[in-house]
């Protein structure tokens, strides 16, 4: 199970979380992952290029030609690279409905 801190108010309240794993840890106590950072520029073009190179038949192909430019896109329209909504930018590019996807992948 993962807890999903929206707020960010994890590390700011009196709440019980570990933040490294020790010998004496008990699966009762949450631990306090990272903070989730925005893709970069980098991350998205690394991912269009290989991308390019390992899949041929993804429907990004024929948008692959300028990866700059849709990496600069999918950064404008996902909030400067928030995961979740790259991930909806990169879906709708490729015809399907990121939050239809992600209920679907949730019931697995």
């Amino acid at each position: 199970m993962f807890l999903v801190d929206y707020e960010g108010c994890v590390g700011c309240q009196d709440t019980i979380f570990v933040e490294e794993l020790e010998p004496t840890w008990e699966p009762r106590v949450p631990i306090k992952l990272p903070i989730i950072n925005p893709f970069g520029d980098r991350i998205l073009t690394d991912w269009f290029e290989m991308l390019e190179t390992e899949f041929h038949t993804l429907p990004l192909v024929e948008l692959i030609n300028e990866i700059e430019d849709l990496v600069q896109e999918i950064l404008e329209n996902s909030d400067n690279g928030v995961p979740e909504l790259a991930f909806s930018e990169i879906c709708h590019r490729c015809g399907c409905n990121w939050y239809e996807e992600r209920e679907r992948w949730l019931k697995i």
